[in-house]
């Protein structure tokens, strides 16, 4: 959902995050999709 976007977007603007690929990675092992089939 849209908080949980906004949540990972900031950490990825605080550079928690090395590139896309490692947050979408981590997003993912939270059990959120990306841009996948519902």
């Amino acid at each position: 959902d849209r908080s949980q976007y906004r949540y990972y977007y900031r950490k990825a603007k605080g550079g928690s995050y090395r590139s896309i690929a490692h947050m979408k990675t981590n997003m993912e092992l939270d059990g959120i999709e990306i841009g996948g089939e519902n």
